[in-house]
């Protein structure tokens, strides 16, 4: 399994570093993450970084919050993505276009969610 996590360090702020079973290994910022999202109620708690180092790893992959699940990311995902704001609002995009193409949210939801990638305002 290349996508993997078999080791993660909280380093500081909301930065954590990553070892993958592959032995790559990746640093990663969550803070344009979690500005990003700054009005999702599910994240906003992990804003606060007392919250935020309490992570585990479960079978390779980061949680937050096990029992609800309501941060975490699978290993390709932290492995393959970037991590800057640009990177983070390409992911939210492309999480709509899939969402769009599996019928779960209609065109004009995906209108209005859509983010470009130079908006500033979210």
């Amino acid at each position: 399994m290349k996508y993997f996590i078999s080791q993660a360090e909280y380093l500081r702020d909301y930065v954590i570093h990553f070892i993958f079973k592959d032995g790559n290994e990746r640093t990663v910022d969550f803070k344009p993450f979690l500005d990003f999202n700054k009005n999702n109620p599910n994240y906003i708690k992990y804003s606060v970084v007392n919250k935020f180092k309490k992570f585990i790893i479960h079978h390779g992959d980061i949680y937050w919050n096990l029992r609800s699940m309501d941060l975490c990311f699978e290993a390709k995902t932290i492995y393959r993505n970037d991590w800057s704001r640009k990177g983070v609002i390409k992911q939210y995009n492309n999480r709509l276009k899939f969402y769009l193409r599996k019928g779960l949210i209609s065109s004009e939801v995906y209108k209005q969610y859509y983010v470009k990638e130079s908006s500033e305002n979210q």
